[in-house]
């Protein structure tokens, strides 16, 4: 069920003139009042399943027909919701004209509004100016004024600034602060706005800023493609990390969960010419002196989420627009498929590729915990390929290493950009798992899994039914000591018998469990 009352929002890309300066994830409709709204994209109604969005063009609009491979270009990236690294392409890494701006990067960054997404930066409708607007989103508390202090490492949006009773708008990784990589599961359990859920140390939650990446983490030429700011010369047609982690955990639907029934997918639709479309995008100097997308929504119940029901994409011609009119294949690499299996005491890596294109060389990396990582192999790649590529590889010290891990691959390409694939786990060896409790069973709505671990470590729920197909299956970061996780509200099942396996770091244990009508 749906109130009436409507909410209409713009947010504007901010031109930045060509000198370049310092330019997680956040959800149009926030706000100081209400902090803790989650946006969904149109069509979503609070109950799972797929929606479908067209994206069309006004055909009376100037610059038509050049909008259109751009416009698909971005629906297609929207649709792949592959992050990665090194987005920023500049000079003659690019196709942009000297001097113009890529129409392109910035539908991208318009068209992320559209689905839901807010500047992560404070941005220019914090009323801020100059490097203040890259301080992390946040409402300006109590005291009505911003408190702005970049901390000891100097550097504005990082985990160190000192933001006085400023409220948090941003969402940050739980376990490390950092936007720049993902967690496997994103929703509540793994994602936060409460400042009170950051790790020891960190004082606000940091920014997926250019600087960030280059003075923090060492990653180079990358930024959220939701952080406001947009330069000449400068192409940005992919998205990164932070960007898909905001637009999953709007895909864990009202409960904020993943893997559960109110759970929904996307995917846009090219609607060609035609201004009726849900989202439409034209030039319109009236509405706009750069960029913007402009929406209106509903609140879903009393849930404290909010829907999109319009939404329109403004430019104006008053710039040296440049239209990319090359069909995109931005990502490198195309994974298909990536599986990790034990063969004689290793770790067996197999993964496959559907295309790729300029890609250099595969890093295997290894994790005990699913967010500290360290490189163990690496295998090359075939660099340019329009056909199915297999590839494995194997661990040899994948016993020694713990009896639970995780695996990703880090393609790399020829002019050293690089992606992630999906992380994997893998189950060397297990032990017994002692559950504390496992009760009422048969299964209702309050059945409880308690247990207790004796470090934080990453721990899977996954649900099969009597054939062995697996119906269910979700991460969380349990703490050291007493857990517990609400498995029967999440589960939405047909009467019958069904076994649930739980895997907490070198424990497993499997529980046969009933849902009666």
């Amino acid at each position: 069920m749906t109130q009436a009352r409507n909410f209409v929002v713009a947010f504007l890309a901010l031109l930045l003139i060509p000198v370049p300066i310092a330019k997680p994830f956040a959800f149009i409709f926030a706000s100081e009042s209400n902090p803790d709204i989650v946006t969904h994209p149109i069509g979503y109604s609070g109950t799972g399943g797929a929606i479908t969005i067209s994206v069309g063009i006004n055909p009376g609009s100037p610059n038509a027909a050049q909008m259109v491979i751009p416009t698909q270009n971005v629906i297609n990236i929207f649709n792949k919701l592959f992050p990665g690294n090194g987005n920023l392409i500049f000079g003659s890494n690019n196709n942009v004209p000297s001097g113009q701006l890529d129409f392109e990067s910035t539908l991208l960054h318009e068209l992320g509004h559209s689905l839901g997404l807010a500047h992560v930066n404070a941005a220019t409708e914090s009323g801020l100016t100059g490097d203040d607007q890259n301080y992390t989103k946040a409402g300006n508390g109590a005291d009505n004024v911003f408190n702005l202090n970049p901390g000891t490492d100097g550097i504005i949006g990082s985990a160190d600034d000192v933001r006085g009773d400023d409220l948090n708008l941003n969402y940050f990784k739980i376990s490390d602060n950092n936007p720049f990589t993902i967690e496997p599961t994103v929703d509540a359990t793994t994602y936060s706005r409460d400042v009170a859920d950051l790790p020891s140390g960190h004082n606000f939650s940091t920014n997926g800023d250019r600087a960030v990446a280059a003075g923090v983490y060492a990653i180079s030429n990358t930024e959220c493609v939701m952080q406001q700011g947009t330069y000449y010369d400068e192409a940005q047609r992919f998205l990164t990390t932070d960007d898909v982690a905001g637009l999953r955990y709007a895909m864990a639907g009202l409960d904020e969960i993943a893997g559960t029934a109110d759970d929904y997918t996307f995917e846009l639709v090219y609607a060609g010419m035609d201004a009726s479309a849900d989202i439409v995008i034209q030039f319109d100097n009236s509405e706009t002196g750069f960029a913007v997308s402009k929406s209106s929504g509903i609140f879903l119940g009393a849930s404290g989420h909010m829907a999109i029901i319009s939404s329109n994409i403004y430019f104006n011609t008053g710039f040296a627009w440049f239209f990319n009119d090359v069909s995109n294949s931005v990502f490198p690499v195309e994974f298909v498929a990536f599986e990790v299996n034990k063969e004689k005491g290793r770790a067996r890596l197999d993964w496959a590729t559907a295309s790729e294109s300029n890609s250099s060389f595969f890093v295997v990396e290894r994790s005990a915990n699913g967010s500290s990582w360290e490189a163990v192999g690496r295998v090359a790649a075939v660099g340019n390929s329009q056909s199915q590529r297999h590839y494995h590889f194997y661990d040899e010290g994948a016993g020694q290493a713990g009896s639970l891990l995780f695996y990703r691959l880090k393609e790399v390409d020829q002019d050293g950009n690089f992606m992630y694939s999906e992380m994997v786990e893998y189950a060397h060896e297990l032990t017994p798992l002692s559950t504390l409790e496992f009760a009422p069973n048969p299964i209702n709505s309050q059945t409880l899994y308690e247990w207790e671990a004796a470090e934080a470590q990453i721990t899977s729920f996954s649900v099969f039914n009597m054939e062995g197909k697996m119906l269910f299956q979700h991460h969380l970061q349990a703490r050291k000591g007493y857990n517990r996780f609400q498995l029967g509200k999440h589960l939405d099942l047909q009467p019958g018998l069904y076994v649930l396996q739980v895997i907490a770091g070198p424990h497993v244990q499997s529980l046969k469990f009933i849902i009666n009508n």
